[in-house]
């Protein structure tokens, strides 16, 4: 489908969630101190700053937006305005998939919520070895039917957005033999996969089945890797790790839109999807999580292996129209460009450490302390109605 088919008000607007550690400023260890942080930084965001299921995590929500630059901004007074706080208790704000130097067991932060998900899921916490820090995109404005149509056709095309921001290849003080050690640490929950195709009839007897059976407490724990959002109008794309470099989390939002706005426009001309199967799409996210965006991958059309360098030319050739309709297509390759002069958070994580550095080392590099982009702290005007 061209872009000329698929109109200004038909581009889909860009939210972003992101999911930060505190670590001690002298000790570099994951610490409990996101009670004061989100206390304090909320006196200037609000409810843009909220506590995690772990007493170490912050997550920082953004508004949504229409235009990359206004996200992109901000996401650096976001950011900013964590670390500032942060600071202020003795600590910083990590952007690493997984903590890389913590304590065992992981500390559940202490609201109502998070205590009874703590005592029912104990089992499930005990497996995990270090706090999963996620980003999660949410594309919108949708209608339910909508969102639920969109979460299918991009079910199979999620593992190559993942590959993209591998920046999780050691946790928990050693190496784990992955980029994305994140991914298997939060596989430890069930429900932490691929949705299954969805109908509005499946999806509401799976999330009335899981919290009869008590799988899950409440419809908010259904961690599928794509789902329609429980509290906006939006698809939400819970699949990538926390990335310092905000470059990596643009280039990766932006192609999440443009592939969605494409598809969105499939679907309203009734085009076909394919339906890949669960355990191929399962294995496509495992082979992103372990090699990242240089490794093997399986085909998001067909389900057959295929490098993912060309998953990833099959993702950006499909998205293209949604690309050009919101006018992100030079960006975008700018930010390709500097993904590959770059390389992956993971793939620097590991050059540094065979280079000498130590893990410590790795935690001050994926400290969000200065973005460089010339931004200060103030707070971005936000766009009018």
């Amino acid at each position: 489908m061209s872009a000329s088919h698929i109109s200004v008000d038909q581009v889909l607007t860009i939210g972003v969630e992101e999911e930060f550690y505190l670590a001690d400023r002298e000790s570099l260890r994951a610490v409990s101190r996101a009670g004061e942080v989100v206390a304090g930084a909320a006196a200037v965001l609000g409810e843009r700053v909220q506590a995690e299921l772990f007493a170490s995590q912050v997550e920082l929500v953004s508004t949504p937006h229409a235009s990359a630059a206004d996200l992109r901004a901000e996401l650096v007074f976001l950011r900013r305005t964590g670390a500032a706080f942060a600071a202020s208790s003795g600590c910083v704000l990590v952007a690493a998939g997984s903590a890389v130097l913590n304590d065992w067991p992981l500390p559940v932060f202490n609201t109502g919520r998070y205590r009874e998900i703590g005592r029912r899921f104990e089992s499930v916490l005990h497996r995990m070895r270090a706090e999963p820090n996620g980003c999660h995109v949410h594309l919108g404005t949708l209608a339910w039917s909508e969102a639920l149509a969109l979460t299918n056709h991009l079910r199979p095309w999620l593992p190559v957005l993942q590959a993209l921001c591998v920046n999780s290849p050691f946790a928990g003080g050693r190496h784990r033999g992955c980029l994305s050690w994140r991914h298997f640490d939060f596989g430890s929950w069930p429900q932490a996969r691929p949705a299954p195709i969805l109908t509005e009839s499946v999806y509401a007897r799976q999330m009335d089945s899981w919290v009869s059976d008590g799988k899950i407490l409440d419809r908010r724990m259904m961690y599928w890797y794509a789902r329609p959002s429980e509290h906006v109008p939006t698809v939400e794309i819970r699949i990538a790790d926390a990335n310092w470099d905000l470059d990596v989390i643009m280039l990766m939002v932006l192609l999440a839109r443009g592939l969605g706005t494409a598809l969105l426009a499939e679907i309203r001309a009734g085009v076909y999807f394919p339906q890949i199967g669960r355990g191929q799409v399962e294995r496509a996210h495992r082979l992103a999580a372990g090699t990242g965006p240089t490794g093997p991958g399986i085909s998001p059309l067909t389900g057959t292996a295929l490098p993912m360098s060309a998953c990833l030319q099959l993702l950006l050739d499909r998205a293209r129209p949604g690309l050009e309709a919101a006018g992100d297509v030079e960006l975008v390759t700018e930010l390709m460009a500097a993904l590959r002069f770059r390389r992956t958070g993971a793939e620097r994580q590991l050059i540094l450490v065979q280079s000498g550095g130590t893990l410590r080392d790795l935690v001050r590099m994926a400290a969000i302390e200065e973005v460089a982009d010339g931004s200060d702290i103030a707070e971005p005007a936000r766009p009018g109605p």
